[in-house]
């Protein structure tokens, strides 16, 4: 297939002492090593910086052994195992001359804003511990004035109190090296001593999805000389490759009847970029259920040219009352995994008619029903509730007048579009490939 797809790298989080710590040896943490774990992990949405990107926020954390202490110094600390050049967060500094990471919070950020303004590093923080009033501190956020401040943003996971106050600060976070591996480093902290504790938070957005991502820090705890202490947290792996999708082709209404037995169409389309052929048929979901699937054992689904571009799309079939449709739902979402592991997502609209009677018929019986309802809280959808909000209501009418005379096909038959679809050519069944 044709999707590029870019190479995994490495974040280091460290002091820049990389070739001399080569050939060092590797081994599993113990307590008093430092290590980073995932603290949250979510998909962005409306209203955040990157709606539909995927946001990661590390700790890295000094570890105390049995006698109460750290033995790791805090050096070079990495995430390996993802593409870092797809880091969206990211910024170019003037005064240190790179692009790095803006949102993180360690020692550095967390002694108000003389000390904060005083390295020049504002431009690389995105907000910073400070006294708002006699014997309280927050959060406070880059004054907007400043070219940078658009990179923003307040420690929701930590307050200033938590982090460790001996590191002096964590500096070129982020970096995209020649041959794409992305890294982030760290100075030491003071006279190279060995911290216990919150060292540093940071933030990373990105398009895939979690999966597992290995950290690695140095440690001289073991043998005096310095070991590679490895584990694994989660990161951003999964590639999420979006397709456009047609639920019901041939209908831009896409009007759905709860109570119809017959079959929902819905096409994938493909692309120059993405060979459909490439999709594991057994991990299609629409709204969570699979294709239907025959007497035989294949899933009801076959590869033509529907829109006449001259490139393969899927054409998939879903029995209706097994698809879980409720009331109030305006989309269904299509979800599945390519051979290489990448998750395929799309999305298209849908129009729930106002049948309320079911009899597959939106006519003046379901109007008389609505009538008798009108102005009633807190009822179903089979007694006039066509948008399910709790209320019928003018809105619900203004769906009624617009699916007024629908009459849908009885029977286990496939909707007229699907019909339309069958004529651009034969259905073939694929036989689903069984797991191991």
């Amino acid at each position: 297939m044709k999707r590029t797809r870019l190479q995994t790298g490495t974040v280091l989080l460290g002091c820049l002492i990389m070739v001399a710590q080569a050939g060092a040896g590797t081994r599993s943490f113990v307590p008093g090593d430092t290590y980073v774990e995932c603290i949250s992990y979510r998909q962005l949405g409306a209203g955040d910086d990157f709606p539909g990107m995927w946001e990661y926020v590390y700790d890295v954390v000094g570890s105390t052994a049995a006698d109460g202490q750290n033995h790791a110094w805090t050096r070079d600390v990495y995430l390996r195992g993802f593409d870092g050049t797809q880091i969206v967060n990211q910024y170019y500094s003037e005064w240190a001359e790179y692009t790095g990471l803006t949102q993180r919070w360690d020692d550095h950020t967390t002694e108000g804003l003389s000390w904060w303004m005083g390295y020049q590093l504002r431009t690389e923080y995105p907000s910073y511990w400070d006294e708002v009033s006699p014997g309280v501190h927050e959060w406070v956020l880059p004054d907007p004035a400043d070219p940078n401040a658009a990179w923003g943003m307040i420690n929701q996971w930590h307050t200033g109190d938590e982090y460790a106050h001996e590191l002096s600060f964590w500096n070129q976070p982020g970096l995209v090296d020649e041959d794409g591996v992305t890294w982030q480093n760290a100075s030491g902290v003071t006279n190279f001593q060995y911290l216990a504790g919150l060292l540093l938070t940071f933030r990373i957005v990105h398009p895939y999805s979690p999966g597992d991502v290995q950290w690695e820090t140095w440690t001289n705890y073991t043998t005096g000389d310095p070991d590679l202490v490895s584990g694994t947290t989660i990161g951003p792996v999964v590639e999420i490759v979006s397709v456009s999708l047609d639920i019901k082709p041939g209908s831009d209404a896409n009007s759905v009847n709860l109570k119809s037995m017959g079959l929902l169409p819905v096409v994938v389309y493909g692309s120059d970029e993405l060979d459909l052929t490439e999709i594991d048929l057994d991990t299609l979901l629409l709204n969570g259920v699979g294709p239907r699937l025959m007497p035989d054992g294949s899933w009801h689904v076959s590869f033509e040219d529907v829109d006449g571009d001259l490139l393969l799309d899927l054409l998939v079939h879903f029995e209706m009352q097994a698809l879980g449709i409720e009331p109030g739902m305006t989309e269904l979402a299509l979800t599945g995994v390519l051979m290489d592991g990448a998750e395929l997502q799309g999305a298209d609209a849908i129009r729930i008619v106002p049948d309320f009677n079911g009899d597959l018929m939106v006519n003046a019986t379901d109007l008389a029903i609505m009538k008798h309802s009108y102005g009633t809280a807190g009822v179903g959808f089979e007694f006039g509730d066509a948008n399910a909000d709790g209320l019928v209501d003018a809105t619900d009418l203004a769906i009624l007048k617009a699916s007024f005379g629908f009459e849908a096909p009885t029977g286990a038959v496939p909707e007229p579009a699907t019909l339309l679809v069958m004529g651009c050519g034969a259905i073939g069944l694929f036989r689903r490939r069984r797991r191991p």
